[in-house]
């Protein structure tokens, strides 16, 4: 489990990481699908 708290500075060597690790992503969060984490990562 990873918890950004905000998009910019976006950890994305945590993020990479974590996927190499385990070969898994699961993005959840609350609000809009655009101009949120899940966008900025996929």
């Amino acid at each position: 489990v990873i918890n950004l708290r905000t998009i910019r500075p976006l950890d994305r060597e945590t993020i990479f990481a974590s996927v190499k690790k385990t070969n898994r992503l699961i993005a959840l969060e609350e609000g809009f699908p655009q101009n949120g984490v899940a966008a900025e990562i996929g």
